[in-house]
């Protein structure tokens, strides 16, 4: 990771979206900002190896036992953290409001802005 790391996760960016032609024009130098932060690369792939679950299950029940509203949006065709996996998390997390997000991969915020955007304001105006 610590020579190639930055090569392989910048070849694997349209992996990201269902339709890469939605990706924004930024969302490179975005992704090339975050990678100078210490720990990013390294926290990624740990996620590869591990899985985005197997040591955050614990973290994301306490989160559900939280008297606070949780929302959580998955793209259906989430290519990095497969949409099957939500039935698990909200297992663990309990009452959540979740919103599946139909031709969007892994960052949905970014691919339907126009979709995803209504259901954040509406879910933080009535939390």
């Amino acid at each position: 990771m610590y020579f190639f790391g930055k090569k392989v996760l910048m070849s694997t960016l349209s992996d990201d979206f269902y339709n890469p032609d939605r990706a924004p024009a930024n969302y490179e130098k975005r992704f090339r900002e975050q990678m100078r932060f210490s720990g990013f690369k390294r926290a990624l792939l740990s996620t590869r190896r591990n899985g985005i679950f197997r040591n955050a299950l614990k973290i994301y029940g306490k989160i559900g036992q939280r008297q606070f509203p949780v929302l959580l949006i998955w793209g259906k065709q989430d290519r990095t953290t497969p949409f099957t996996d939500n039935i698990l998390l909200r297992k663990v997390m309990g009452e959540v409001e979740f919103y599946p997000v139909d031709r969007a991969g892994h960052i949905p915020h970014y691919e339907c802005p126009n979709q995803v955007n209504p259901v954040l304001i509406n879910f933080l105006n009535n939390t």
